[in-house]
């Protein structure tokens, strides 16, 4: 009796609401809002060339323009995250490509956020939609999102293979020119001239992959 007992428990359920909610054994699960506003100056340079879409009578103008932002990012917080979100800001190896015929455009890059220590806080990948292109006096608006792995120890059970499973996984919005731009993510108040202003849903998290943050 007492084994079938023991057995029991341990799969014991919940039941609230018709939804049948099983009992965690395992995991550490952890959702925190995470909200800032960056500004950073750069310069990227332009080549043109002519894109797969083309005919030999209707060429399609593309160009790519390459190079970094560096500035700053600063949390804005009525919510805590386990590590701070501000420092010092580097958006490295970007390569962003343009069809000059529609403005639509694809960007990706290497984000890496530098505490107050000089240690890194965070670096992934960053992927944004642009519409626009870069003129004098103009920004280019774009949406896209952040994937990113936080560099220092796991506040809490990490995996065997990864001593950090936190990740910064952001909705973010920017306002990008050839020589700089700002941008935000989070639910913060918009950042003044990064269109469109709307709500950009992001988290720390430890839910993504690898993850113990599971119920």
């Amino acid at each position: 009796m007492k084994k079938i007992l023991i057995a029991v428990g341990a799969v014991a359920c919940l039941v609230a609401g018709g939804v049948v909610v099983g009992r965690a054994t395992s995991g550490t699960p952890e959702i925190d809002r995470a909200n800032a506003t960056m500004s950073l100056q750069g310069r990227l340079t332009q080549v043109q060339c002519i894109g797969e879409d083309s005919t030999p009578a209707a060429p399609v103008p593309y160009e790519t323009l390459r190079g970094s932002y560096s500035g700053s990012q600063t949390q804005y917080a009525p919510d805590a995250t386990d590590y701070s979100l501000t420092g010092k800001l580097k958006i490295t190896s970007i390569v962003w490509t343009i069809n000059l015929s529609t403005k639509r455009g694809v960007l990706t890059a290497t984000v890496t956020l530098v505490g107050s220590t000089g240690t890194v806080t965070y670096k992934g990948g960053l992927w944004l939609i642009t519409d626009g292109t870069p003129a004098s006096g103009s920004l280019v608006p774009a949406r896209g999102w952040i994937n990113a792995v936080f560099v220092g120890p796991d506040d809490g059970v990490a995996t065997s293979t990864s001593p950090n499973d936190d990740h910064l996984l952001a909705n973010v919005e920017f306002g990008l020119a050839t020589t700089g731009a700002i941008g935000q993510f989070g639910t913060s108040p918009p950042n003044p001239g990064a269109p469109p202003g709307y709500p950009d849903f992001s988290v720390v998290t430890n839910v993504a992959p690898p993850a113990d943050g599971v119920c």
